[in-house]
């Protein structure tokens, strides 16, 4: 960035930050602010990773009742 003549240094989450900022005050919706961000939708991020731990203390606990 410095070769570009931005002294100052930024980083890629403080530009993200202030791109979404912007798009949030020009009126996108949060549909557009997610694809454009690429964020990933909470709830089903949530979903998958509970899910994942869920299978997995399951997995265990059934593993000891033929033990």
């Amino acid at each position: 960035m410095y070769q570009a003549g931005i002294e100052k240094f930024y980083s890629v989450t403080s530009i993200r930050k202030a791109s979404i900022t912007k798009a949030i005050q020009q009126g996108a919706s949060q549909i557009q602010i997610n694809r454009f961000s690429r964020h990933a939708d909470g709830t089903s991020t949530v979903q998958v990773r509970y899910d994942t731990n869920l299978n997995d203390d399951i997995r265990r606990r059934l593993g000891t009742l033929n033990a």
